[in-house]
């Protein structure tokens, strides 16, 4: 790669570090401050130190986790959330390590797909579609989209009640909804592929998916407050088409091409696959 391909040093200089750093973590474990959580060989959920001088088996044998939730961290980095699964009904259970205990504070129906980061709301299968259930009150909500055959995808963002999926609707249609109101935003791919959604910016309403072989971001903040327009129609084309392992953090969008690595910066509104910072990985 000769000078005229490598654009500001700086930024291909974090985002070596930033890339390097998030490829290294196990992919089968979930961290929380020292402590990870994984899947021994008898299926069971185990929270462990990294140096293995703690370890706690916190869920019991023969149980079955729920799928395709298993198990997560909640927002606040103490409390492991796992899904126990048994005559179609989930158990949501609340681990904490320092106590070693674990106690069910909802059921939902299965398939559970995601819990909330602040507990508040699971995302699950129901009725061939798709519903919300509020685990404070009980109240459940009907989603639009008829349920996708690859088992179900809902991210949440880490800041607000919302939710982002995809389904069916003749075609593959991508879905924003207000866990909280109920308003949504749909976005019909118009091909049967999958569009699916990849990464919420941090601290953000900002919402990065992939259609086509390209990755977009949409601001949805206005789902927060109420719509005037859709906010996936006017989604930002911002990385370069075809490439993989996306990531963000709060500034930037990171992502392999071949045997390059780059990164775009979140706020870019215009030509954003043109301006990547690009180095060789």
């Amino acid at each position: 790669m000769n000078d005229k391909t490598m654009r500001k040093p700086t930024q291909v200089l974090a985002l070596l570090i930033f890339v390097a750093a998030l490829w290294a973590i196990p992919t089968s474990a979930q961290g929380s401050g020292e402590l990870v959580a994984f899947l021994n060989s008898a299926g069971q959920v185990v929270v462990s130190s990294g140096d293995g001088g703690y370890r706690w088996i916190a869920t019991n044998p023969g149980e079955t986790l729920a799928q395709p939730f298993g198990f997560a961290w909640a927002s606040d980095g103490r409390t492991l959330l796992i899904g126990v699964e048994a005559g179609g009904v989930v158990s949501l259970r609340a681990a904490d390590a320092a106590s070693q205990s674990a106690a069910e504070f909802a059921q939902v129906s299965a398939p559970l797909i995601s819990v909330s980061p602040d507990r508040r709301y699971a995302f699950h299968g129901q009725g061939g579609g798709y519903g919300l259930t509020d685990l404070q009150t009980g109240g459940a909500l009907a989603l639009p989209l008829a349920a996708d055959s690859s088992g179900g995808v809902a991210l949440w963002s880490d800041s607000s009640p919302l939710v982002a999926y995809w389904g069916s609707q003749g075609n593959a249609v991508l879905a924003v909804v207000n866990a909280r109101t109920g308003e949504s935003a749909l976005l019909d791919s118009g091909r049967a592929a999958p569009i699916l959604p990849l990464a919420w910016r941090p601290g953000n309403a900002q919402l990065l998916f992939r259609s086509a072989g390209s990755v977009y971001a949409a601001d949805v903040r206005c789902l927060l407050s109420g719509c005037g327009a859709n906010p996936l129609g006017s989604a930002v084309d911002l990385l370069p088409a075809g490439v993989t392992d996306v990531a963000v953090d709060s500034s930037n969008a990171y992502f392999q091409s071949d045997t390059v690595i780059g990164a775009v910066s979140l706020n870019c509104t215009a030509n954003c696959p043109a301006a990547a910072a690009l180095a060789a990985a």
